[in-house]
């Protein structure tokens, strides 16, 4: 198998509807019908997965031609699903006379409330004669001419590819000791099984020695700084270099000249956005009085590895294990971000101060030289180490931990304390923009591996890990572990 033609794609679509068909058929029981594999689909984000079911019967005795007038008529069926995975039926009447197939799909009934649709099934009655659900079977040329199963059409989803060099998947089941009284070998019991997927990803097109690390100076204040709507009720500081906003400081928020702080829902921080409460119209211009700080390079850092995990919380059940072959299930857990710079020690920059001050520092990381993807974050000094040999350069190694404020009495709530932002303009893989987002938000995604390219596994996961690291004679790198929350089903 070549490696080369070795794909992991994510997507991140989330349309409600039918992800994977059920492939309808009739049953070995000829009058009942059964789905021939997995159902996916998704409500609101959330996934939903039925395995194959077989047997499944209609949920009236509906008819066709009931009073076997002459000629042949045909009759329609809805398929439908709800969250919970329960499969019924739905016809446009309890007896139905449709000429022909056409007119029975153009009555096709719609889906009920809470239920999602799953397909249709079409039978024509024998000539001269009534057809009953549940009692004739579904067999052509036996109690109906034909019978016709047609499963409703998929989403159509957009798959990116991971921009990375190596990958895992990894099917770690438990084990369970049931050695017994009079075995002269230790035995054991497959428990339930852990899916994860492990991989790395390039910043292509940037080598490391351009990326930017910033860290906060001094505030400044500003009076009447003007901001330009981005979306909805979404306002961002027009000055770049004034977006970072001390939330230690009086934040106070004018809407047409008028003091409008009360009306703002909250505010990102880090990146200079004002977002008002959904009920308040706004009339413009927005202006906001602050204190923003601004951002320099820090000098003589030669490398940076920002951990980005998230401890995903195990809500197996046994409802659950019983229904998806025995796989563990996740919820997303607690996010943690931590960053470590390495570089040649200067005493200028004073690292032991901001240490023994304990006082949070806003840090910047930005892979690319166009400033078109960055993180930042509010970061406290965990440690400053130094090392060196004789004769050598002395070298010295920061640790900093991520500090998530409480915003001082009176301003807006916090939007967050680190985030990822990524201009229109970013050549950052899209693969890797659903991940950092994913990641962030706990979303739900969907994650295909594909060991030459085109056949393999596909399910839903969310991302336990998605840290960067890089270096002056480094690609920018990202580790990504990607935790499996259901039924992996095949690809194609």
């Amino acid at each position: 198998m070549a490696v080369a033609a070795k794909k992991i794609q994510i997507s991140d679509d989330s349309a409600d509807g039918l992800y994977q068909e059920g492939l309808l058929a009739i049953s070995a029981v000829a009058e009942e019908f059964k789905t021939t594999q997995t159902l996916i689909w998704k409500v609101s984000t959330v996934e939903f997965q039925k395995v194959a079911t077989d047997n499944l019967v209609f949920a009236a005795a509906d008819t066709i031609n009931t009073a076997a007038g002459a000629g042949t008529f045909w009759g329609i069926w809805l398929i439908q699903i709800t969250d919970a995975g329960v499969i019924t039926t739905k016809s446009p009447s309890a007896d139905q006379v449709y000429a022909n197939e056409a007119a029975a799909i153009a009555a096709l009934p719609a889906v009920d409330g809470g239920n999602t649709s799953v397909g249709y099934i079409t039978v024509e009655a024998n000539d001269t004669a009534s057809w009953t659900a549940n009692t004739d079977d579904l067999t052509p040329a036996s109690d109906c001419v034909s019978a016709n199963f047609v499963d409703t059409a998929e989403v159509v989803r957009t798959w990116n590819t991971l921009p990375g060099n190596t990958g895992a998947l990894a099917n770690d089941a438990g084990e369970l000791d049931d050695t017994i009284f009079g075995q002269p070998f230790k035995s054991g019991q497959t428990s339930l099984i852990n899916a994860r997927i492990t991989a790395n990803a390039f910043y292509k097109g940037f080598a490391g020695y351009v990326a930017r690390i910033l860290k906060g100076g001094t505030p400044v204040n500003s009076i009447g700084e003007t901001l330009t709507l981005v979306s909805g009720k979404t306002y961002q500081i027009d000055t770049v270099s004034e977006r970072v906003i001390d939330y230690s400081a009086d934040v106070i928020v004018d809407d047409n000249s008028i003091d409008h702080t009360a009306d703002v829902l909250n505010i990102d921080y880090l990146n200079g956005l004002i977002t008002f409460n959904p009920g308040y119209s706004v009339t413009t211009p927005v202006t906001i009085d602050y204190d923003y700080i601004p951002l320099a390079v820090i000098a003589k850092a030669n490398t940076f590895s920002l951990t980005q995990t998230m401890d995903p919380q195990d809500i197996t059940d046994f409802v659950t294990a019983q229904a998806n072959s025995g796989y563990r299930i996740f919820d997303p857990g607690l996010l943690t971000a931590a960053l470590e710079l390495g570089g040649f020690y200067d005493l200028a920059n004073g690292w032991r101060a901001q240490l023994e001050s304990r006082a949070d520092i806003v840090i910047e990381i930005g892979p690319d030289a166009a400033a078109l993807s960055w993180a930042r974050g509010f970061f406290n000094t965990m440690s400053q180490n130094l090392a060196g040999n004789v004769g050598a350069v002395e070298t010295e190694t920061l640790r900093f931990s991520l500090n998530v404020p409480e915003v001082f009495a009176g301003n807006p709530a916090l939007n967050a304390p680190f985030n990822w932002y990524h201009d229109n303009a970013s050549t950052l893989s899209q693969a890797v923009q659903i991940i950092l987002d994913g990641w962030i938000n706990g979303t739900e995604l969907d994650v295909r591996y594909l060991p030459d390219g085109i056949n393999g596994l596909e399910a839903p996961c969310i991302i336990a890990e998605a840290s960067l690291s890089g270096g002056v004679d480094a690609m920018n790198t990202f580790a990504v572990t990607i935790q499996n929350i259901g039924v992996f089903a095949p690809v194609p």
